[in-house]
């Protein structure tokens, strides 16, 4: 071994981002595959990790001879230690450490990572549409099982079990092909998505390493899984990816002899003493069962579909049987039915009719007699409105002359209180003067005599003031008397104040009178109106009474029409049922023929399929046999 070769490699973080991956490895090479579909924003460091198992090889073929793909150049153990203190525990590829630092393991979660970061105008290897989404995730989750028994077959090293671990694969892969699209070559869809990158690499690697070491070809029985590899095979990214790594199938097939040698090796430890390569001669009878087995359940398959088709016919003769029976029964229903409404039809329409009449009858009574309750109404309201006209006007007149009257009395009684005022002026004065006059006659006689004046001058002045003095009685009677004559004047005035006063009274009471009147006739307008309404409301239930017998003999006469049309159709059942009985009874005879022709086709049909199989099974023995002489010509070749 070249020593010289084996130099460390610095795994430590330098604030890029670094992919480790491993050719070799299926599980990387998802990874790989899903990084070419969905190229990353930024570059990315690339460290081939090998394998512990491919350091074994190393130490024990050597560089040249091990190292087909230059993998191993620089590594050592102590590089994977590293890779595992400071990357992935596990020591498991493919991982991602991010330039944050971060790593992100797991080759379905990485392929995932690739195609959610990229940037690509690529489609998506996960579609936006959930329900494609859900499909690929199913078809993962199927595929998942196939690892486990391919594995297991090509590290088999008892010849014995071959069949059964082949079975197994089988059962898995069979379960995954149903779940697989018809579209196209790829798992779901037209185009590749993220299914395809998780199941062809290990289809493509154990595809022809389990058929080269072990003779079992896993495409054979599942063309569809071969279809799968080409389709991927031939895409550009999946030759780039190979080109770039420089991996093909010659080159795989020394990288995994150690699986097919169960890591078994000599004592000196320069060769595998393990099984190698072998033959798988149980695969033509497995194939043979196989067939054998869906050609009998292709005859199973048949037999139900006989059986299913005589089970319909005679479900068709049952129902016809049955359809005439109730179709009779309810004939004789409906009938009944038809009797019983028709007498309560009949019912119905005399009891409507003698109603109608009698309601006609009571409403005519009763419609003339409001009409005549209506006309005292409107008489007495026209005379009550007269009425009360005519004492308004009364009222009117009589409140005029009462007015004029009492500006007389109040003119009259002015008049007389301006003459008493005057004549009392007029008294005053003369009085006055009388006295003026009285004095001054006593000072002249009391001056005469003191002077011994004559007394008979004296006698005549002072006889002078005597009759000035009578005067002045006379005009103090007269104005008395003319006091008087106010006074009594005074008192009518008062007198026929009060009688204005009382009459004022009687004209406020024949007022009060009045309103009640007139509020006794907006009462009676009231009513008239309350009975006008009565009135209208009776012409208008007169008016729904008309429409309700109208539309009741309406009524009458559609349900004589649809009793008509009923009692023609029922009969035009009849006859139908009739000649359908009749028809019936004709065709049963043609189908006990048609069973039998039916039966006799199918028994030929089955002599015919029997035969037929015959005829699968021996070519498929010849095509079996065509394979194997194909098989051993790939092996003298390759040899």
């Amino acid at each position: 071994m070249a020593e010289a070769k084996r130099r460390r490699v610095d795994m430590s973080h330098n604030g890029s981002a670094t992919f480790f991956t491993n050719i070799c490895c299926p599980y990387a090479h998802r990874a790989m595959l899903a990084l070419e579909l969905r190229p990353a924003r930024a570059a990315l460091r690339s460290v081939n990790v090998p394998l512990t198992s491919q350091f074994g090889t190393l130490d024990k073929w050597g560089v040249v001879k091990a190292d087909l793909l230059d993998m191993f150049v620089g590594k050592s153990l102590e590089d994977k230690a590293e890779f595992k203190s400071s990357v992935n525990p596990s020591g498991e590829v493919p991982a991602l450490r991010l330039a944050t630092g971060e790593v992100v393991a797991e080759s379905e979660i990485v392929a995932e990572y690739f195609d959610a970061t990229s940037e690509s105008s690529s489609h998506k290897l996960v579609p936006v549409d959930p329900l494609a989404a859900s499909r690929v995730r199913l078809v993962m989750k199927m595929f998942n099982p196939v690892v486990i028994p391919i594995v297991q077959l090509l590290k088999n090293q008892d010849p014995g079990k071959d069949a059964q671990l082949a079975e197994q694969l089988n059962a898995c892969l069979e379960k995954f092909v149903l779940r697989l699209g018809t579209e196209s070559g790829f798992c779901v869809g037209s185009v590749c998505t993220l299914a395809d990158v998780h199941a062809v690499p290990f289809l493509w690697r154990f595809g022809f390493l389990v058929k080269h070491f072990r003779g079992y070809d896993i495409f054979q029985a599942h063309p569809r899984l071969a279809l799968l590899a080409k389709s991927f095979e031939e895409m550009p990214e999946f030759q780039a990816v190979m080109k770039r790594e420089g991996l093909t199938k010659e080159k795989l097939i020394p990288m995994y002899a150690l699986y097919a040698n169960d890591s078994r090796w000599s004592e000196d430890g320069t060769v595998m003493v393990g099984r190698g390569k072998s033959t798988f001669p149980q695969q033509r009878v497995f194939g043979a069962s196989m067939r054998s087995r869906r050609v009998g359940k292709a005859l199973n398959q048949l037999r139900v579909a006989l059986l299913s088709r005589r089970e319909e016919a005679c479900r068709c003769v049952l129902s016809s049987l049955l359809a005439g029976q109730l179709e009779s029964l309810v004939l004789g229903v409906f009938t009944a039915w038809r009797n019983v409404k028709a007498a309560q039809l009949s019912a119905a329409e005399e009891a409507a009719r003698a109603a109608a009449a009698a309601s006609e009858a009571s409403n005519a009574g009763e419609a003339t007699e409001l009409r005549r309750q209506l006309d005292s109404l409107h008489a007495e309201a026209i005379d009550a409105q007269r009425s009360v006209a005519e004492a308004r006007a009364a009222s009117i007149r009589h409140e005029s002359t009462m007015a004029q009257e009492l500006l007389l009395a109040r003119a009259t009684a002015a008049c007389l209180s301006l003459r008493e005022e005057a004549s009392r002026k007029v008294i005053a004065s003369l009085l006055a003067s009388r006295l003026v006059l009285l004095v001054r006659g006593a000072f002249h006689a009391w001056q005469h005599a003191c002077n011994g004046e004559d007394p008979e001058k004296a006698a005549e002045e002072l006889g002078a003031l005597r009759r000035q003095v009578s005067d002045a009685a006379a005009a103090k009677v007269t104005a008395v008397a003319a006091r008087e004559e106010g006074q009594a004047a005074l008192q009518s005035s008062q007198a026929l104040a009060e009688h204005l006063s009382v009459s004022v009274d009687d004209l406020q009471k024949k007022v009060a009178a009045l309103e009640a009147e007139a509020r006794q006739a907006a009462q009676l307008r009231i009513e008239l109106q309350k009975a006008e309404e009565e009135a209208r409301e009776v012409k208008a239930s007169q008016w729904d009474l008309r429409c309700t017998a109208a539309m009741l003999s309406r009524r009458e006469r559609a349900s004589r029409t649809v009793i008509a049309s009923l009692m023609a159709s029922h009969m035009e059942l009849m006859l139908q049922g009739t000649f359908c009985a009749w028809r019936d009874a004709l065709a049963g005879n043609q189908q006990v023929e048609a069973a039998a022709k039916l039966q006799l086709a199918l028994d030929s049909s089955k002599g015919d399929l029997e035969t037929q199989a015959l005829e699968l099974a021996k070519l498929q023995k010849e095509v079996s046999e065509a394979a194997k002489l194909r098989h051993q010509l790939d092996e003298t070749a390759s040899q």
